[in-house]
């Protein structure tokens, strides 16, 4: 949910607590994660292999398109930085002074 906000998704009166469309959708998301958390534990035992299996697999698939998707978004962006730059810097401005100088 909170990537929402980061990707800067528009939601009819804005993402936050003072909006109570946004807390009916939480709450509805919520909702449905409970029932499905529910309904796994009446399926039959002889299903749990393929369960664990499909779950397994979606968190592969996730660690592999987060280690292909990092270094390319990285270098579409504001480019890899030194570890000096990264834990001596203390102005994060920098950052994107210098990628708006490296897209010019």
């Amino acid at each position: 949910m909170s990537q929402l906000a980061v990707w800067e998704v528009n939601f009819s009166g804005g993402i936050g607590n003072d909006n109570i469309k946004w807390r009916a959708f939480v709450w509805a998301i919520s909702e449905f994660m409970l029932f499905v958390s529910i309904a796994i534990n009446y399926l039959p035992p002889r299903w749990y292999k393929a369960v664990f299996r499909f779950t397994l697999f979606i968190l592969m698939l996730d660690f592999f398109l987060c280690l292909i998707w990092l270094p390319i978004a990285v270098h579409n962006t504001y480019g890899f930085r030194s570890a000096k730059f990264v834990f001596t810097s203390t102005c994060a401005s920098k950052i994107f002074l210098c990628s708006a100088e490296k897209g010019r």
